[in-house]
Formats: C-alpha cells, structure tokens, sequence
C-alpha cells in the first residue's frame, strides 16, 4: 500500500492482488485526486500465479495509470485492521476472509452500485479467455 496518509484508508481486496483489487485501487486514486487525504491500497489473498497480464496492463496504461511499481500485496491482518473500509472484491474473497480474519466486509458491488450481485471473472468477461 501506498506510505500512510491523514485520512482514512480504503482497501480492497480480490485474489492475486494483479487484477480487480489493483484496479479499483489505481481508479479511485485518480477520481480522489492527489490531494484527497485518502489513503487507497489493495491486496490479494493468495501469491499470485504469474504476472499482471498484458491486457490489463495495455488497459490501464490507456486510461494513464503507471503501474509499473506495482508490487503484489497478501493481505495480512495488520494491513486489515488498518483500513477504515475494506472491501471484498467478489463473494468468495468475503467468504474467505471471514473464515480466515473473522471479518465480514461489504462486497465491492454494495459499495459501488448497491447491490449484492458479486463481479464477474475475468473468464466470465473476456472472450476466449
């Protein structure tokens, strides 16, 4: 996560820490602005299996995110339990971290768009995967 600032802190977390949970982050960072006072981080539950992939990387790289210091994070509890709001990426994210952190977070969805519908993989979004 990035060095600690005044405000509080948003974190998310999916998998791998390489695809949604990194994205949300680098998002809300830009629509919060350098001067928000926010700190925004992400982390995964897991070691990641390989790399960023090429397409989100392509992605975000259109829209003007670097995220070439981008380190991927396991999550831990002290980085749990110094987030303000975390927020579980997708239904089984919120269901392991509640088994393994006795914490049950609002999903991404009820965040965003008030619903409880979980994220669609990125099986699940991008043809031929």
């Amino acid at each position: 996560m990035a060095g600690k600032k005044t405000g509080h802190t948003i974190l998310f977390i999916f998998t791998g820490h390489i695809f949604r949970s990194m994205t949300a982050e680098f998002a809300l960072r830009a629509v919060l602005g350098p001067g928000s006072g926010q700190n925004v981080g992400s982390a995964g539950l897991a070691t990641p299996l390989h790399g960023i992939l090429p397409f989100v990387e392509t992605y975000l790289t259109a829209k003007g995110v670097d995220i070439s210091a981008h380190t991927p994070t396991q999550l831990t509890r002290p980085i749990l339990d110094n987030a303000t709001l975390a927020v579980a990426m997708s239904t089984d994210h919120q269901a392991r971290i509640a088994q393994d952190f006795q914490r049950r977070l609002p999903l991404f969805s009820e965040v965003a768009y008030a619903t409880t519908e979980p994220l669609r993989d990125v099986d699940e979004m991008v043809p031929d995967w």
